[in-house]
């Protein structure tokens, strides 16, 4: 397994690359509005676990697309018992019908994200990839994943079914972490610390010497009005 030394500086150069595509903007957007509507179960969360609340969020989100309260945060099963699938038997202790919030710590806690003492950029990136699997960086290089990518220019198509396959042909239906994260660091004015060398992303606040060309759109997001920017497709 890779170090989060070994791949900071990967992350963020993806980072400082990435733009969400033009044709997802809607998606992406709709995403990080049901998102931030949860964020009061989020705060708990992360006042017993350490993790940000937006992390739990994306976690959340690409866990489970339609963003239910009514499954475990580890696996999608039902919260009227511990689960079944892998990890199987959690949360340990209580008795069934479990909350969200306590799920939702154990799954976090399972993971060990309770020990990480630095929410950046690339931990975020590090830590979901990790959460997720190491399948498209370790089975099929140089491809990104789209657990982190998908949606943005740093993703086109590949994809793991559900039965464990990589199909080449297939594509995510869903945003990727990292493009969410982006919308709502532009929308909310969201602070998120960096190591060297990640600045806001390509997408979001780029320095003028390292964006590309870029269109734009305007929209209304939480109550601000912002401008995304995006790649425009080479000629």
């Amino acid at each position: 397994m890779p170090s989060f030394q070994q791949l900071a500086a990967e992350y963020a150069a993806l980072w400082n690359q990435a733009t969400i595509r033009p044709e997802h903007v809607a998606d992406v957007t709709a995403s990080a509005q049901k998102l931030r509507t949860i964020k009061p179960s989020y705060d708990q969360v992360s006042a017993r676990s350490n993790v940000p609340w937006y992390v739990v969020g994306l976690i959340h989100g690409l866990e489970d697309s339609t963003y239910s309260l009514t499954t475990h945060l580890h696996n999608g099963d039902p919260l009227t018992a511990r689960t079944v699938h892998v990890p199987a038997g959690r949360p340990p202790t209580g008795t069934p019908p479990f909350s969200w919030v306590d799920s939702a710590v154990d799954a976090l806690t399972l993971e060990g994200f309770d020990k990480v003492s630095r929410w950046s950029i690339e931990r975020i990136a590090f830590q979901l990839e990790q959460y997720n699997g190491w399948g498209y960086r370790n089975r099929h290089p140089p491809m990104n994943t789209p657990y982190l990518w998908s949606f943005t220019n740093l993703y086109s198509t590949g994809k793991f079914s559900s039965d464990g396959k990589f199909d080449p042909a297939l594509t995510s239906a869903q945003p990727g972490a990292m493009a969410v994260l982006q919308l709502l660091i532009k929308a909310t004015g969201l602070s998120v610390p960096s190591e060297a060398g990640a600045n806001g992303g390509a997408g979001i606040a780029a320095s003028p010497a390292a964006a590309p060309t870029r269109s734009g759109t305007h929209r209304t997001l939480f109550g601000r009005r912002v401008t995304l920017s995006f790649a425009r497709p080479a000629k």
